[in-house]
């Protein structure tokens, strides 16, 4: 008796869609995840496929999670976009786009001689009482100017005024606050020796360096804030002091290493309040320390000194007191290719951590010869690029994580300009590139390079351009976000400067600010 097709063949028969699987057959929690792997480029290519992914995205929830990979991919403060239930869907979109858009903005539009033009130019002109005068008519004067990366958060170094953060809006389209959402008072003779990012992603280590004695001995104090919280607010985690002045210094995640006075060596966990010194042996000062997870770099004059330090040696200590000495010697030493090259070494920006896999990396500049190989060329430079090579664990300490520095490739005809010591805190991720931003005399220029690949003997070489062409003597510090296509700088007059050079997502509307703000708007 005849019974019918076999179950199989009848399902394919009666159920046509499952005869031909596709993409858009998927369930849409399917969909959803796996556009958490996707740039926002094959997110857009995917929703001119069909009409169920157009639908699938257009979800505020894969943009709010392509934007989350965005901001780790290129170390972007996630409290940028916080609170997102005040973002739009196209403001979502804009955003995860910034740093793809400014790279091509950068190369096709930007000129490579002459003026670049921002599409909005904001001046904000400070207007706040001194932190430690009864004089309130006391001029505001800002030396230093740090961008959060992500473009939306400014810090403010004054000589007088403390520390204010400012808000500026994630993009020109939106007023920016005309007061700080914080202030942090500080004294003469402190000053902000850069920030980082907390292991959450969200809040903001700003750490301070201060003098306090006539012994020239310095005391380093940690704080901690959170941009989008309801209360916004500095707060200290710990103050460690050590001998003399910091040399070198630099935050992994939640702890401090720094070379100082007396050959001495500092590794301090700021949360725990937990620390060490040792002494090491070196002829010249060293160009920097670099600390990845629980190993150490020591840079010296062309070569690495790699230090093993687990937490388990951090021993407790006392606000304002110094770290516990110890007796500690390195793993390993290895030469750099060219150690008569070598110039200088800086480490990465401390908000490169947040890149994962691609992270961190430095740079090793050194001056490059002539075609003789005789004579330093006086306005060039090269850089080297390294990653972290784990490296297997040493029988003494099996669960310790151990790294070496690999090289991954070289950047050539690199401006002599950079060479300062905190030059690679300019440098950031975009896109599938690197750019890199520095000032010379008045003038800030850019420069753009592809990523090293991991070729060690790769050689790649910058496109350069000029961002801002000031007047001389009036530029005293600048900032760039390439994720958010802003530049600031502050002026010898007082007056700090936002520019920015990608449009915004919806038109802008001149408006009438405050007198204590200006805005400019020219056709993009």
């Amino acid at each position: 008796m005849f019974k019918g097709p076999a179950p199989d063949l009848q399902r394919s028969h009666t159920t046509s869609e499952y005869a031909c699987p596709s993409l858009s057959t998927l369930p849409p929690d399917v969909l959803i995840q796996i556009q958490t792997f996707l740039d926002p480029d094959d997110i857009i290519s995917l929703r001119k496929t069909s009409k169920v992914l157009c639908t699938i995205t257009k979800l505020r929830i894969v943009w709010i999670n392509t934007l989350h990979r965005v901001c780790l991919m290129h170390g972007i403060n996630l409290s940028t976009f916080y609170p997102l239930e005040n973002i739009s869907q196209i403001e979502l979109e804009h955003a995860a786009f910034s740093p793809f858009r400014f790279i091509k903005y950068a190369e096709d539009i930007i000129p490579s001689e002459g003026d670049s033009k921002s599409v909005v130019t904001r001046i904000l002109e400070p207007r706040l009482p001194p932190v430690f005068s009864t004089d309130e008519n006391v001029p505001f004067s800002c030396d230093t100017v740090l961008l959060i990366p992500g473009g939306r958060f400014l810090f403010t170094d004054t000589i007088q005024h403390g520390v204010p953060l400012w808000d500026l809006g994630i993009h020109p389209g939106i007023p920016m606050r005309l007061s700080p959402l914080a202030v942090l008072p500080t004294t003469m003779g402190s000053f902000v020796r850069f920030t980082s990012p907390t292991p959450d992603g969200h809040g903001v280590y700003v750490c301070i360096e201060e003098r306090v004695n006539l012994n020239m001995n310095t005391r380093v104090s940690v704080y901690e804030i959170y941009p989008s919280s309801p209360d916004v607010a500095f707060r200290l985690t710990h103050s460690l002091k050590v001998k003399g002045t910091l040399s070198n210094a630099y935050i992994y995640r939640n702890t401090l290493a720094c070379s100082h006075q007396n050959n001495l060596i500092t590794v301090w966990d700021f949360v725990q309040n937990k620390a060490i010194s040792w002494e090491y042996n070196a002829v010249v000062r060293p160009n920097g320390v670099i600390l990845f997870t629980e190993t150490l770099l020591f840079v010296e004059f062309g070569k690495f000194s790699v230090w093993d330090v687990p937490s388990s040696l951090y021993l407790p200590v006392s606000d304002d007191m110094e770290a516990v000495f110890i007796r500690l010697l390195p793993r390993s030493e290895i030469h750099t290719p060219s150690p008569a090259e070598s110039l200088r070494v800086s480490p990465p920006s401390q908000w490169l951590s947040a890149g994962q896999s691609r992270l961190p990396f430095f740079g090793l500049c050194s001056a490059m010869p002539d075609e003789q190989g005789e004579e330093l060329d006086e306005l060039n430079a090269s850089m080297r690029c390294y990653t972290f090579e784990s490296v297997p664990s040493l029988p003494d300490s099996p669960k310790s994580q151990v790294f070496d520095p690999q090289q991954v490739g070289v950047v050539n005809s690199f401006p002599i300009w950079t060479m300062s010591e905190n030059f690679l805190r300019h440098i950031r991720f975009c896109g599938k590139s690197l750019t890199v931003a520095w000032q010379a005399g008045d003038d800030v220029n850019i420069g753009l390079m592809k990523m090293p690949q991991g070729d060690p003997d790769s050689i790649a070489t910058p496109a350069t351009r000029r961002l801002f062409n000031g007047e001389e003597g009036t530029l005293r510090d600048f900032d760039f976000c390439p994720a958010a296509g802003r530049l600031v700088v502050t002026m010898a007059t007082g007056d700090i400067r936002i520019m920015d050079f990608l449009t915004p997502p919806t038109p802008v509307s001149v408006q009438c600010f405050q007198h204590s703000s200006k805005v400019t708007v020219h056709a993009p």
